[in-house]
């Protein structure tokens, strides 16, 4: 598997592989710093990882250590509201520490008013790389990865804060030790402080929340239903509203975001509790998700825990062994605690939001 940082997305993703990302409508993009170069003269850029609208990441070299430096471009900071913002942000991130949140050590301002942030850097692939190459994972490991996801963004929820761009690209699996990050937390918001990002740039428009599409004031539901949206693809193996997207209709795209109820997991053989949530995490109106990420997890789990209970109870043969779930990334195993997965001949066959 290849080293890669938090912050690469469907945006930046071609980059490291020497294909031309996609330019920023508006905005040209900034010289790319060059391997062996220096910035602040301190860290020395060792390769390029990513680069997209908002700036660029660097595995970089500090003091004999290694890590991933994400630099925003000054453009985004144009004023100083938003630069005390950012640090201010950056700090309380930089003393955030949970196994399911990339870690971000130190922030900065440098002299021509681009911000930085110093972070652990990461060896594994992302939740959206796996699913191009499986396109759905089996249901253990999806509860297992969205609960850890969940439980991410549950610590970024205790501290008053709203990350407001979940999707399969910022959730990163670890190669060793296996786990699930949490990643990029460029446009996260903390409660008590205006936007730093004008309306345009709050989130991917395949798992935007309804209320991010009318610019309402988010909350952590707002991350909820991201979250529903990746359960939701990860175990049917599409995204419900991904037609829309695909034909760049952004317009049909976010008006199924605001009206259009995708068909229930259960329908194609998912275990009714485990749907029923899923199905709360994307209702349209945020008090009616769970509140936070934490929540989701606990009745994510709860609901998975409950179905290999009840299928347990159900087993002719009482001699099987509780099931020892375990996370599958390429050819490496690791054991989880999770259960079994639902049976692949149960699964229907949904087509476009539609079961066929």
């Amino acid at each position: 598997m290849r080293r890669r940082s938090q912050d690469e997305d469907d945006e930046v993703s071609g980059s490291h592989r020497g294909e031309a990302p996609p330019a920023t409508a508006g905005r040209s993009r900034p010289p790319l710093l060059e391997p062996g170069t220096w910035f602040l003269r301190r860290f020395r850029v060792e390769r390029l990882l990513g680069q997209g609208g908002m700036g660029a990441v660097y595995a970089v070299m500090d003091k004999g250590q290694i890590w991933a430096l994400k630099i925003v471009r000054s453009e985004f900071l144009d004023d100083p509201g938003q630069r005390r913002r950012l640090l201010r942000e950056g700090e309380v991130l930089a003393r955030m520490r949970h196994p399911n949140v990339v870690q971000v050590h130190e922030v900065g301002l440098a002299d021509d008013l681009t911000a930085w942030y110093r972070m652990e850097l990461l060896d594994g692939v992302t939740l959206r790389e796996e699913l191009r190459r499986r396109r759905a994972l089996s249901l253990p490991l999806a509860c297992a990865t969205l609960r850890a996801a969940a439980l991410g963004a549950g610590h970024l929820h205790s501290f008053g804060g709203v990350h407001r761009d979940i999707k399969p690209e910022n959730l990163f699996i670890l190669r060793e030790p296996r786990d699930v990050k949490l990643l990029d937390f460029g446009l996260a918001r903390l409660s008590g402080t205006p936007d730093t990002l004008d309306a345009q740039t709050h989130g991917s428009p395949l798992f935007m929340a309804p209320e991010q599409i009318r610019d309402d004031v988010p909350t952590p539901a707002t991350d909820v239903y991201a979250l529903g949206l990746i359960a939701y693809e990860a175990i049917a193996g599409f995204h419900p509203f991904g037609d829309a997207r695909a034909a760049g209709r952004l317009d049909a795209l976010f008006a199924r975001h605001l009206n259009e109820v995708p068909p229930p997991l259960s329908r194609i053989g998912v275990p009714e509790p485990i749907s029923d949530v899923i199905a709360r995490a994307i209702a349209k109106v945020p008090r009616e998700r769970h509140r936070d990420g934490l929540a989701f997890a606990e009745a994510l789990w709860d609901a998975f825990l409950g179905t290999r209970e009840e299928r347990g109870a159900r087993d002719t043969n009482p001699g099987e062994p509780e099931i020892s779930a375990v996370l599958r990334w390429g050819n490496e195993e690791v054991a989880t605690t999770t259960g079994p997965a639902a049976p692949e001949g149960s699964r229907g066959h949904l087509e476009g939001g539609a079961i066929s």
